[in-house]
């Protein structure tokens, strides 16, 4: 039995550029960026991060809970951390 404690996965820290890509899916990544916009629908909180010419959507669903963007501002620089996924609503979908 091994008694040593588990390691700590360190988050690949990415530009939004390079976030755009799928071969980041599925990783623990942390992305930072100025806040454009924020809101909510009825999945969960979003927000819409600007860096260097480049714009990405950040979702955090109502099931995870205890996300609360009530201290970030439109214009804040901001970090986010979580597992990289993909959802585009059209066509191709979910590929590419």
């Amino acid at each position: 039995m091994l008694s040593a404690a588990p390691a700590e996965v360190q988050p690949k820290v990415l530009d939004l550029g390079s976030a755009e890509t799928l071969q980041h899916a599925g990783m623990i990544v942390q992305l930072r960026g100025k806040i454009i916009h924020k809101a909510s629908n009825r999945g969960g909180l979003f927000l819409v991060l600007h860096q260097s010419g480049e714009v990405i959507t950040v979702f955090g669903h109502d099931l995870h809970g205890g996300i609360d963007l009530d201290q970030s501002s439109r214009g804040d620089n901001t970090a986010v951390q979580g597992i990289m996924a993909q959802s585009d609503p059209n066509p191709p979908y979910n590929s590419g």
